[in-house]
């Protein structure tokens, strides 16, 4: 795993976060070795994964609409068209 790193809140504390610009740049290289293609929908980093995930949901259940919802929608469309479903 990445180390983490501190990012310094407006409050004067430390807390930890995912420096997820290189995160994302690992996975790049990882898609690119294997030779797979890149899809064209991706998923940010948003609460809403891990707290419907909690709460034994998928996203668009806990949240019907938004931006999460769109990024599930549009990668799962983008799937489909792939599997030709």
């Amino acid at each position: 795993m990445r180390r983490l790193r501190s990012a310094r809140a407006t409050s004067g504390s430390y807390t930890n976060c995912w420096d997820t610009a290189r995160v994302g740049d690992d996975v790049a290289k990882s898609v690119a070795e294997l030779g797979a293609g890149r899809l064209d929908a991706s998923l940010a980093n948003r609460v809403i994964y891990a707290d419907a995930l909690g709460r034994g949901l998928g996203v668009v259940e806990a949240k019907k609409s938004g931006p999460a919802a769109d990024e599930v929608r549009a990668l799962a469309q983008e799937v489909a068209g792939i599997l030709e479903l």
